[in-house]
């Protein structure tokens, strides 16, 4: 128990120009059988706790605050690491940072080093302020078998809103996530419903134009079986929703099943980015979508003949453990 003070104000001038990135806070490396729990943990420089390559991480009850001007505060970062469960915890970061993110490592480090992130429960867990949940976009080291189940975003008070689901990734990173899990959240005031895109810090509109071409099959992402399922937003900021993939390695088996969003300004988008999907009507994935409100635009997802994953596996173990 107890409160930790991260002391992170000066890193985050505008002013301050540094040779390298500000201090994580909780940072647990290699470490087998790591317990978080009941502690708050406010004003940190970067990520508040940051396990990396460990196994068997249990975060529990725990309070993480920063402010909404801070850059780079993701909250809780999960990185390489396999058999995690966070539960029960609040998160309130930076407006454009990460309150919770999965992430195994960056381009050709993250693929050389090949730690998955895999095996993880993130469950009744409430974000008052940051962009997302999010897996990636770091996914070199491959990302699989995760659910995040009974999560509230409320983002009343918040201006800029609180909270989204999200996949993010990009040509350089490389990687294989499957099997991927979103269920039974709800949300008030967020900045998006429902965000999958294999875009992130590529095209024109990011300045990077070196990856706004095809890379190399080791440097191109594959996402495959991502469920989005049982989804309640009223009121959103953003767009309801972006789903864009690569026209060489589309979004493959993706299901979005009884979502409903309401009070939004913009409706879905597929065709977010510059250059982006290149597919006639954008969203180059695969998937179906059902009871989705707003519905999404025709043939964002094109349809496919296998059976449809169902992820029921995903996270049982974990709970059965707990």
């Amino acid at each position: 128990g107890g409160e930790i003070h991260g002391g992170g104000e000066p890193w985050w001038s505008e002013d301050l120009k540094l040779p390298a990135h500000p201090p994580n806070g909780i940072h647990l490396v290699n470490c087998n059988g790591l317990d978080i729990n009941n502690v708050y943990l406010r004003n940190f420089p970067r990520f508040a706790i940051r396990p990396q390559f460990s196994r068997k991480v249990r975060i529990h009850n725990v309070d993480i605050w920063n402010p909404p001007q801070s850059v780079g505060t993701n909250g809780i970062v999960i990185d390489s690491c396999r058999d995690v469960v966070i539960s029960d915890s609040l998160i309130t970061t930076g407006d454009k940072e990460d309150a919770i993110a999965l992430k195994s490592g960056k381009d050709e480090f993250g693929r050389s080093v090949g730690k998955a992130t895999e095996d993880v429960l993130v469950t009744r867990c409430e974000v008052k302020g940051g962009h997302a949940v999010s897996v990636g976009s770091e996914t070199s080291g491959g990302i699989r078998n995760v659910k995040f189940s009974g999560i509230l975003f409320d983002g009343r008070g918040n201006p800029n809103g609180a909270g989204s689901i999200r996949v993010k990734t990009g040509r350089g990173r490389g990687g294989v996530v499957d099997g991927v899990i979103f269920e039974n959240i709800k949300g008030y005031n967020v900045v998006s419903a429902v965000e999958l895109y294999m875009w992130f810090n590529c095209g024109v509109l990011d300045g990077n134009a070196e990856c706004a071409h095809e890379m190399s099959q080791v440097e191109t992402p594959t996402v495959r079986n991502v469920v989005v399922r049982n989804v309640e937003m009223h009121g959103v900021t953003s767009n309801v929703g972006i789903i864009e993939g690569l026209p060489e390695s589309p979004f493959q088996a993706v299901t979005l099943e009884n979502i409903k969003v309401d009070g939004q300004e913009k409706g879905w988008t597929c065709q977010h980015f510059h250059p982006g999907c290149t597919w006639p009507a954008g969203g180059c994935a695969i998937g179906t979508a059902s009871k989705v409100v707003p519905s999404l635009p025709d043939s964002c997802l094109q349809p496919y003949d296998n059976q449809k994953w169902s992820g029921e596996e995903v996270g049982r173990k974990l709970l059965m453990d707990d």
